[in-house]
């Protein structure tokens, strides 16, 4: 990420933004033109369509505009036709695109992705209208006569890039900011009962751009809803809801302020449903007047949080027309040095979501939030960061009625100028936080999000937006949100060592740094705060290590209340090879090779792109787990990590595993632990164990819905590793330039001048398809990539490929030892077979001469393909590694070797599981450890996985599936880290020591 920054400082520093041009869209101060004041999302409905129970968005209020539009794409704004916008322009040759979407998704223009610096040329002041991606859209509507006489208006959703918009050949206005609602008044241009011209420019890049310098694809169009709206002249025109608690939390307290379009002249009412039912309901008398207030107390009020996602019903009428709007009763506070929701403690277990689709790119639906919901709600997720920029409206509809606590962060990220909280700062005389031209693009982005997202309980921290420079212009948009929102406290990442921030939110600190946090709690206020990762755990291919590390230390202490992995879904995006093979491109594919890219670094997600779960949600799901165990002797102590749900009507089972099986299940109904707290159980004794048994306690919890929210295991008794080798050997015969062990009806042939197995006859067919061989590399992962494994580990890659023989020598007993030197280090391999055909392996690494670490010890070979169906007995069935093997439960799991696989949208290092005590092949194969070892197999090698030490644009379908299968026994693998991709490393404890090691396996 580093080189990644540095690399744009020089083009940077020569931009001169002060310089304004011409048109709006170039000017840093214009941010829109004519359009309305900002205002929360809400549906106006006749009595009848209300009473009706009719959907709001289907009102006769409401014309929708979503759907096939007129549209044509120019590769420079100045290749607009002049008189697009006329009345007579023939637009009958022009192709059809459907709205909302993203162009590029549609075919044109080219998606270009970038993590950091700008996809368009700036020439040096703003982007170069030369060079600017444009298109016109066009419909005819015609609006129907009811709607004479009311104010009639057209909202955009959402418009990536700035958008002119003409109806009947008059230029209404402009505006900028992709992510946020954007309205204009159309009295004055529409005719009703005719057939009205809709004509609009949408430029991708405009002055605002440069506020947008988001990691994710860069794509432009009409990506949200569309729609006309009307109403009567004095019709609700904003309403701001504030409903928290009051008298310990127990009453809910109401305040609305109701803003009309115009004095009213009759009174309106307003009634609040529970269920449906009317619990109060009142008159308000004031006349001719557009601020009208709601002050009321509701006693025991039902208390929304993420656990209790609990909504009333306000109503409001207004003569005829009447809104309804949600109402949450909660307060949140920051209040102890904790973050605190209806006064109680909680930790932020959470996410950070871009919106992406693999077909449609930012143009995503109610549906696609629902499906992500229903999988985060499944993992223990209970709160969303909304990376970058506010989410489309029924985003927060659906977080209020699910429960999820929401960081709604302002669509402000100048990251290619420098971030203060990084370790790079920006030159304040081009950074736009510090320049004052840009002040009102920061201002209005903010207030925007602010007054449509007000009303939603989830939201509960109010972000400034996303690594920039933490100017003069923050410190201002941070005065605002405050002064007009005393609700919810308001959180910068840039912000962390300066005062316009109520939350500590840095990225991609370790665990240490937390330590470090509350270490330093004394010395400055700034370490009071409450500490919460805006981003961290980056979930990039295989990876999220030692989660659970990271967890043991925010439950240890208070003041660190968690934070948000990086992210949510990868950004990939579906398409085809050329033989037809569907995979997911990242940066650079889709023709953008040649344009400046970030390769595969969209793709951090926990989800793949088409939302099949990756191993690490698994582990997630696990470390974020509501109810934990500890277990002292005979009591078993749980933990209600809840904070407003206690475990009343909960049931917790355990049972008895002896050498992966379930022997004997018990359960029983757990006691009331409150939230936040803990008490003991104890379990009644089994019936009977096994002697020389391996037994785990396994234990999970169910809550009323009987849904697993808790399980662990624990080893209660370990069983001995005892050898199978039977103290009669093979025959062995030694020719000219082979040794050959025979027993039954197998035989290992040995090559004397390469030390290595030749052949593995199984009645008198070989099934060896590759030697045995010692292995010390992995195929990288995107993590070993990021700290540049080949120059830090290169002397494994080497070790692991050029492999020399030293000596092949054979004993009197029969056992061949090949010893090799491997550049670094010298390595043996010692083989012995019994009378039964039982081979033992024997590894041995010794000599060692370098400090680098090691990538992984073990032993590799392949076997015949027809061995594709596999049993084990170890950590599973999902893949898990040595730092994330928590979410993985003892067992025997049976499995089909394609089954290992886990295509990640790199191919890399994947499928292996943990802690494996024996492997067995269906087809006669049998592996044993002297200890619990690694177990990975595929049908593809090591080298189809191998990338080099550049990274190239490679994708799941370049991985041949080969007639073989290749095993992998590891007696260590270092961990997949994750901390952060560009530099990171696993952390101390799961890297493997460059010294001595020896490690032996059985098969048969």
């Amino acid at each position: 990420m580093k080189k990644l920054l540095l690399s744009i400082t020089a083009f940077m520093v020569s931009l001169s933004l002060a310089i304004a041009q011409d048109y709006p869209h170039q000017k840093p101060e214009v941010v829109s033109v004519n359009t309305m004041a900002p205002r929360s999302s809400f549906y106006i409905q006749t009595l009848d369509e209300l009473k009706s129970g009719k959907e709001a968005e289907s009102s006769e209020h409401y014309l929708d505009l979503n759907g096939a539009w007129k549209f044509q794409y120019f590769n420079s704004e100045l290749d607009i036709p002049s008189n697009v916008t006329s009345t007579y322009y023939d637009f009958s040759a022009w192709d059809n695109i459907t709205v909302p979407s993203n162009w590029e998704m549609q075919g044109y223009g080219i998606p270009i992705y970038k993590n950091v610096g700008f996809a368009f040329k700036g020439n040096g002041k703003m982007p170069d209208p030369e060079y600017n991606p444009s298109a016109v859209y066009h419909r005819e509507v015609t609006v129907s006569k009811d709607w004479d006489g009311k104010d009639i208006y057209l909202r955009f959703e959402g418009v990536a890039g700035g958008i002119y918009v003409y109806v009947n050949g008059k230029e209404v206005g402009y505006s900028e900011g992709s992510k946020t609602a954007a309205e204009f008044k159309l009295n004055d241009y529409i005719k009703v009962g005719e057939k009205n011209i809709l004509t609009f420019k949408v430029l991708k890049y405009t002055s605002g751009s440069y506020l947008e310098d988001q990691d994710f694809w860069r794509l432009a169009g009409i990506e949200r809803d569309v729609y006309l709206w009307a109403a009567k002249p004095d019709h609700i025109q904003d309403l701001t809801i504030i409903s928290g608690l009051k008298n310990r939390y127990r009453d809910g307290d109401l305040n609305v302020e109701i803003t009309l379009s115009q004095p009213n002249t009759t009174p309106l009412s307003w009634e609040l449903l529970e269920n449906g039912k009317v619990i109060k309901k009142k008159t308000i008398s004031t006349v001719k007047a557009t601020q009208l207030q709601i002050k009321e107390t509701i006693k025991s009020v039902k208390k929304w949080s993420a656990e209790t996602p609990y909504l009333y019903d306000l109503v409001i009428y207004n003569g005829d027309e009447a809104i309804t709007k949600k109402v949450g009763f909660r307060t949140v506070e920051v209040k102890d040095h904790t973050l605190q929701v209806n006064g109680q403690y909680l930790l932020v277990k959470g996410v950070n979501l871009h919106d992406h689709h693999m077909e449609r790119g930012h143009a995503v639906t109610k549906e696609d939030y629902l499906e992500d919901f229903k999988i985060m709600k499944a993992h223990n997720i209970n709160a969303i960061r909304c990376s970058h920029y506010p989410k489309p409206s029924f985003f927060y509809d659906l977080c209020d009625e699910l429960g999820f606590y929401v960081v709604d962060e302002a669509n402000i990220e100048a990251h290619g100028f420098g971030n203060d909280s990084q370790d790079y700062h920006p030159d304040e005389k081009v950074s736009l936080g510090y320049l004052p031209l840009w002040e009102k693009q920061h201002m209005e982005r903010t207030i925007r999000m602010y007054e449509r997202d007000k009303n939603h309980p989830s939201v509960i921290i109010w972000s400034l937006g996303n690594e920039n420079g933490n100017g003069p212009n923050f410190y201002k948009t941070y005065d605002w949100l405050k002064a007009n929102d005393k609700t919810r406290p308001v959180q910068s990442e840039s912000a962390n060592y300066f005062t316009n921030t109520d939350i500590s939110a840095p990225m991609y600190n370790t665990g240490q740094t937390g330590l470090d946090y509350v270490r330093d709690f004394d010395k400055a206020p700034r370490f009071q705060r409450p500490y919460i990762q805006c981003e961290y755990a980056h979930a990039m291919g295989n990876s999220v290590g030692d989660l659970k590390e990271y967890w043991d230390i925010y439950r240890a202490h208070k003041i660190l209340q968690g934070g948000f992995i990086w992210d949510w879904v990868d950004q990939g995006i579906l398409t085809k090879n050329e033989h037809g093979e569907a995979f997911f491109a990242y940066g650079g594919d889709l023709r953008a090779s040649r344009y400046p890219n970030d390769e595969n670094f969209c793709a951090n997600g926990l989800v793949n792109a088409d939302r099949k779960v990756k191993p690490s949600l698994l582990e997630v799901k696990k470390v974020y787990q509501n109810i934990n165990f500890t277990l002292e002797g005979g009591r078993l102590m749980i933990n209600n990590e809840y904070s407003f749900l206690s475990t009343e009507g909960y049931q917790l089972k355990y049972a008895l595993k002896e050498n992966g099986k379930i022997v004997e299940e018990k359960s029983l109904k757990l006691p009331s632990i409150k939230p936040m707290s803990e008490k003991a159980v104890v379990l009644e004794a089994f019936s009977k164990t096994t002697e020389g048994t391996e037994q785990f306690l396994y234990v999970s919890v169910f809550n009323k819905k009987q849904e697993l929210v808790g399980e662990e295991e624990f080893l209660i008794k370990e069983k001995a590793y005892v050898s199978q080798l039977s103290n009669t050997k093979a025959k062995v015969e030694s020719t000219g330039d082979e040794i050959i062990l025979s027993a039954k009806n197998s035989k290992l042939i040995f090559s004397k001048t390469t030390g290595q197995a030749l052949a593995w006859m199984k009645n008198g067919k070989n099934i060896l398809q590759s030697p045995f061989k010692p292995t010390f590399w992995r195929a990288p992962l995107d993590n070993d990539m990021g700290f540049q494994i080949y120059k830090a580990l290169g002397d494994w890659k080497t070790a692991n490929d050029f492999q020399k023989l030293m000596d092949c020598s054979i004993d009197k007993e029969g056992k061949i030892t090949s010893t090799y030197d491997v550049g670094c280090a010298k390595a043996k391999m010692i083989y012995e077979m019994d009378e039964n055909g039982l081979i033992r392996i024997s590894m041995e690494l010794f000599d060692v001469t370098t400090e680098m670490k090691i990538p992984r010890v073990g032993i590799n070979y392949a076997v015949d393909g027809t061995y594709d169906e596999v049993e084990f007995y170890g950590k599973g069935p999902h893949e898990n590694y040595w730092d994330r093997k928590t979410s993985a439960m003892m067992g025997i799991y049976k499995l089909k070797v394609s089954d290992f696989d886990f295509d990640y949208i790199r191919p890399q290092e994947n499928g292996a599981r943990a802690d494996v005590r024996y492997v067995k092949y269906t087809k006669g194969l049998e592996i044993y450890g002297d200890q619990p070892f690694l177990f990975t197999t595929h049908h593809s090698t090591l080298g189809d996985y191998q990338e080099g030490p550049k990274k190239l644009q490679r994708h799941s379908t370049d991985i041949i599936k080969r007639p073989l299968t290749d095993i992998t026994i590891d007696h260590l693998q270092m961990g997949v880290g994750g901390d952060y991709s560009w530099g990171g490393w696993p952390i101390p404890k799961y890297l493997i020591t460059p010294q001595n090691y020896q490690f032996s396996i059985e098969i048969k």
